[in-house]
């Protein structure tokens, strides 16, 4: 007999049977515990990617929705259908309630903003309509929603998705400024304009039927159009053109300041009339001038047509003389005419 401690180490060293036919069962255990939990896992998964995939659908289908309704669609039709990735019986379409009053305050500095709106004109004559740049004017809404149930897990409720698009459509077209028709003014739509008093109206209608008064017409035909001159360049084949004596506004002057208009208009009177300042000649020294210019220019042509090689017959030397004659005079009346100017 050997020592009895020695006995229970051998003991211990060998397998024991029974501890092996406890052990035998144990992951079959462990499987039927957690196998439910993994399916639990799974349907989870399964239907976040179900509601996560239909959420993106639903999206582009309420944005298809408002995009149907912008110009010139305006509104669902057959050559606008319904997008691919949203079946029935899932509803899409345009509409929905309106976008949320409280506004980013941001969003509405920006439309307020002088940049945006543009100057005040001057002596409170006239603002910008506000309603123009309204954020929800011209909106186009889309909506689309879906009522399903979950592929896996009944019993977690049903997918319910409801997603609205709202689309800034504002072209100001000119229906929506109040416009009668595409060529009309845009000014009576854009800017609140003040009332006018009858007094200055009928002014301003009174002074347009003199310019445009046939007498003073004709008055006016040598700025833009004289009749000898266009004789004269056609006789002996001028190639420049008729001067332009209107004074103008640069191009480039644009300005709703009181104190720069007003400064303009007096550098554009003395362009006209030429008496405060020397240097600048007004529109009657300019005329004088250059007709004075264009009488001797016309009297050379005449005196070498004169005297040419072979000589006109004699009644066209004598009629030739007679019209440089005259015009020696138009050219002495108007050196009178310089003579009077300032």
């Amino acid at each position: 007999m050997g020592h009895p401690i020695d006995r229970r180490r051998a003991n211990a060293a060998r397998p024991s049977a029974s501890r092996g036919r406890r052990a035998r069962g144990l992951a079959a255990v462990e499987l039927v515990l957690c196998l439910p939990i993994l399916v639990f896992l799974g349907a989870l998964m399964v239907n976040a990617g179900f509601h996560a995939k239909w959420k993106v659908a639903s999206e582009v289908a309420s944005r298809h929705a408002a995009y149907a309704t912008r110009h010139p669609r305006w509104g669902l039709s057959a050559s606008f259908p319904r997008p691919p990735g949203w079946p029935a019986p899932k509803t899409w379409g345009p509409g929905g309630s309106p976008p949320p009053a409280n506004w980013d305050p941001a969003v509405l500095a920006a439309v307020d903003h002088p940049v945006v709106r543009g100057p005040v004109l001057p002596l409170g004559r006239g603002t910008v309509t506000r309603e123009l740049l309204d954020p929800t004017l011209g909106m186009c809404h889309g909506s689309a929603s879906m009522d399903e149930p979950y592929p896996m897990l009944v019993l977690l409720g049903r997918c319910r998705l409801r997603t609205q698009t709202n689309l800034l459509e504002n072209t100001w077209q000119y229906h929506e400024l109040g416009v009668p028709s595409n060529g009309d003014w845009r000014i009576p739509g854009l800017y609140a304009l003040a009332s006018v008093p009858s007094h200055l109206s009928l002014a301003y209608f009174h002074a347009a039927l003199r310019i445009l008064d046939p007498a003073l017409q004709r008055g006016l035909k040598p700025l833009v159009q004289d009749d000898e001159f266009l004789a004269y360049k056609q006789r002996f084949r001028w190639l420049d053109g008729q001067p332009d004596f209107h004074p103008r506004f640069p191009p480039e002057f644009c300005s709703l300041d009181h104190a720069m208009v007003r400064e303009e208009v007096d550098r554009l009177i003395d362009r006209i009339q030429g008496k405060r300042d020397p240097r600048v000649a007004g529109v009657p020294e300019n005329l004088t001038r250059w007709f004075i210019g264009f009488y001797r220019r016309a009297i050379r042509e005449l005196e070498q047509l004169r005297d040419s090689v072979p000589p006109p017959p004699p009644d066209q030397i004598a009629s030739i003389n007679a019209e440089i004659a005259d015009l020696k005079k138009k050219i002495a009346t108007l050196d009178s005419f310089l003579q009077t100017l300032p």
